[in-house]
């Protein structure tokens, strides 16, 4: 587990810890009383955000989530005693298929230990075989307890990839200094064959533009729709597209 100072106080009084569980993804708080071993007030198997203490009462406030849990707004003393949720800001959750997760430890071939956290398609079946997609950028398993809310962006977004039937992968890779391609590599096991360029004209390095994030996602679901779900190919996919007719309808 690594612990890191969250709140400081006076010379000579406890202060606040967060935690966070390297390989357990757990999280919580513990204080820290001058010459003691420190003490947990709580820990869950959750993502717990930073408290907010009220000026003239011993309240706090903070929020926890999860895969599945919208990162709601919880209350209690400075003891973290008896904490009580007070909002529901995705209450349409349950209308959803929504999957779940895992975490997966395995090793590189130097030997170092690793993490993913693999994201289980809404009504998982053990023994089931299910299409898989493999989304990687650096260290990712810390990414197991953030709720995933579908949104136009320029990558995959697990939670709708979950909901259409789809196993979501998202490895860690370390970096050995001098070999960032092969490192990734050696980290990501698994092969990527039939590639499709998309590049939209005057972007920064994600897309900016409303149009393009939307037609971004719906092109990599039509992608992974055809090769792992044997849908029919969209004419983009086997005509291409002219950089002339670039921005047009999706055919």
């Amino acid at each position: 587990m690594r612990r890191t100072s969250h709140v400081s106080s006076a010379a000579g009084q406890p202060i606040l810890l967060s935690a966070y569980g390297e390989w357990t993804k757990k999280s919580g708080y513990f204080t820290l009383a001058p010459g003691q071993a420190p003490k947990p007030l709580i820990r869950v198997d959750k993502e717990i955000g930073g408290p907010t203490k009220a000026e003239r009462a011993d309240r706090i406030i903070f929020t926890e989530q999860t895969f599945q849990e919208s990162p709601d707004y919880w209350v209690s003393d400075s003891s973290f005693h008896s904490p009580r949720k007070v909002t529901d800001a995705n209450p349409f959750l349950g209308e959803y298929a929504w999957g779940s997760k895992v975490l997966i430890d395995y090793r590189n071939s130097k030997g170092q230990r690793l993490q993913g956290t693999l994201t289980l398609p809404a009504g998982y079946q053990a023994g089931k075989k299910y299409p898989m997609l493999v989304y990687f950028y650096e260290i990712m398993s810390n990414t197991h307890h953030a709720f995933s809310m579908p949104a136009f962006d320029d990558r995959p977004q697990t939670s709708t990839y979950a909901s259409n039937g789809y196993l979501v992968l998202q490895p860690d890779v370390v970096y050995e200094i001098g070999k960032p391609g092969s490192s990734a590599v050696d980290c990501v096991t698994s092969a990527v064959k039939q590639v499709i360029f998309l590049s939209y004209p005057d972007e920064p390095h994600h897309l900016a533009k409303k149009e393009n994030q939307k037609d971004f996602q719906v092109r990599m679901k039509q992608f992974f729709d055809h090769y792992l779900m044997d849908k029919p190919a969209p004419k983009w996919m086997t005509d291409g597209v002219p950089q002339g007719k670039k921005g047009g309808p999706i055919q």
